[in-house]
C-alpha cells in the first residue's frame, strides 16, 4: 500500500494449504482484493508454478505425474531386487531393507543431496578410512585380519555404496515411468535455479520480496530455494517468520540448524520477537520457559512470553509414577474421575509418544469406565503427538 512494489513481485512461502488460505484471507482484510494478486504459495506449490511457467527448464519432471504410494513401493521393490548390492538384500528376505531406503531415499530428497551428490560425500569418506593407519591386527591370533571397529565402519560405508545404487536405480525406475515423488519438485526447482543462471535471474528479477512462514518446519532443500529466490541482491527483501521452540517436524527434515541458518547467513539480520501469547494461560507460558531455561542448547530462545488470551488460569498437575504401568493407570483414573464430574468426552484429550500407546490408553480406560458409549467419544479424542 505505500511503495509502488507490485503485489506479483511479492511472494509469500509456506507449508499447508490451509495456512496459504488463511494468509490470503487476511490479507484480503487489509488490502481488499489486491491480495488475489500476491503470490501465495506453499513451497511445492510455488515449485509447481515454476514448472507450469518454465516447462523447458525441468526435462526429468515436465510431462510427468507425482507416483502413487503404491507405484513408489514397487519401483522401489524392483531397485533393490536388481541393483548390485552387498548388504541391502538378505538371503531370507531379499525386501528386508525397503523402508530402510524409502526413508532414506526421502530424507536425503528433503536434505537436498542428490545421487551425485552423495556419490561424492561415498568417495570422500572412502578416502578418509583408507588413510586411516593400523587397521589390521599386525600380531596375535588374529593378525593380518581387520580390527572390529574397522571392519563396522567398512561396512557402514559398504551398505552406502548399496543405497546410492538403489537410490540411483529408483530415480531411473521413476524416470522411466514418467513419475516424480512430490520431494522431487523442491529438489528440481533447487537443480534447476542452480544450473541455469539465465533461468533464476528471471525468477529473481520477478521477486522483490519473499516471505517464509513457519520456517521452523523448513528442511534443507527448501532453505535452499528461499536462499536461490533471496540471493538477488546482497541485502535482500526476505522476511521470515518461525518459532526455533516449534521445530518438532525432525522426521520431515526440519531442525534448528535449519532455522538458524539465515541469521548466519546474513549477519545485519533484523530480530523481531513476538512476546505476546493468545494459546495458553500464564503458568503453561512460565513452565515451559522454566523447562527450557534448563536446557544445555543455546539456540533456543530466553524470551518471557505473556498470556493475552484471557484463559482461566489452572494448575497444571504433576504425577510421578513407579512404572509405566502405574503412570498409565493414573491417566485412565483420571480420565474416569473427568467424566464422573461430568467433564465432555470430547473435551478430553491425550497425547502420547507413539502411536502404540493410544491403544494402551483407550484399554485402560475401557477397564474404569463401564459406558462404552462414552468411552467410544473419549478414544476419538486421544492424539499421538510426533
Amino acid at each position: 500500500r505505500t511503495t509502488d512494489t507490485p503485489p506479483d513481485a511479492i511472494l509469500a512461502l509456506t507449508f499447508t494449504e490451509a495456512a496459504s488460505a488463511e494468509m490470503r484471507e487476511r490479507l484480503a482484510k487489509v488490502i481488499g482484493s489486491t491480495a488475489w494478486r500476491v503470490r501465495i504459495h506453499t513451497f511445492h506449490g510455488f515449485a509447481e508454478t515454476l514448472v507450469g511457467r518454465y516447462p523447458d527448464e525441468f526435462p526429468r519432471i515436465v510431462g510427468s505425474t507425482i507416483a502413487t504410494d503404491a507405484e513408489r513401493a514397487e519401483i522401489l521393490d524392483e531397485a533393490l531386487l536388481t541393483s548390485d548390492v552387498k548388504h541391502l538384500r538378505p538371503y531370507g528376505d531379499p525386501l528386508y531393507y525397503h523402508s530402510t531406503c524409502a526413508r532414506s531415499i526421502s530424507t536425503m530428497k528433503r536434505e537436498n543431496v542428490t545421487p551425485e551428490q552423495l556419490a561424492e560425500r561415498i568417495d570422500e569418506e572412502q578416502e578418509a578410512f583408507d588413510a586411516i593407519p593400523e587397521k589390521v591386527h599386525e600380531k596375535g591370533k588374529y593378525v593380518g585380519k581387520m580390527k572390529g571397529e574397522f571392519e563396522k565402519l567398512q561396512k557402514k560405508l559398504e551398505k552406502t555404496a548399496d543405497l546410492l545404487a538403489v537410490y540411483r536405480s529408483y530415480e531411473e525406475g521413476l524416470t522411466q515411468r514418467r513419475r516424480y515423488d512430490f520431494d522431487d519438485l523442491i529438489l528440481e526447482a533447487v537443480r534447476a535455479l542452480s544450473q541455469n543462471e539465465s533461468f533464476l535471474r528471471q525468477v529473481q528479477e520477478s521477486t522483490l520480496y519473499v516471505l517464509a512462514d513457519e520456517h521452523q518446519d523448513a528442511n534443507r532443500a527448501q532453505n535452499a530455494l528461499l536462499e536461490l529466490m533471496s540471493d538477488y541482491h546482497e541485502r535482500p527483501n526476505l522476511f521470515i517468520v518461525g518459532d526455533e521452540k516449534q521445530a518438532i517436524y525432525r522426521f520431515q527434515g526440519a531442525d534448528l540448524d535449519n532455522v538458524h541458518y539465515f541469521r548466519q547467513r546474513y549477519e545485519d539480520t533484523k530480530i523481531i520477537t513476538l512476546v505476546e501469547n493468545y494459546r495458553s494461560q500464564q503458568s503453561i507460558l512460565d513452565s515451559a520457559l522454566a523447562l527450557i531455561e534448563k536446557s544445555p542448547d543455546e539456540r533456543l530462545s530466553r524470551v518471557s512470553l505473556i498470556a493475552r488470551g484471557a484463559h482461566v488460569e489452572k494448575p497444571i498437575s504433576l504425577v510421578i509414577a513407579p512404572s509405566p504401568e502405574a503412570e498409565a493407570a493414573a491417566l485412565a483414573e483420571g480420565i474416569r474421575v473427568a467424566v464422573l464430574e461430568v467433564v465432555a468426552p470430547g473435551d478430553i484429550a491425550v497425547l502420547v509418544r507413539r502411536n502404540r500407546d493410544v491403544a494402551e490408553v483407550a484399554d485402560l480406560s475401557l477397564i474404569h469406565i463401564s459406558e462404552p458409549t462414552r468411552l467410544r467419544r473419549i478414544s476419538y479424542a486421544v492424539f499421538c503427538l510426533k
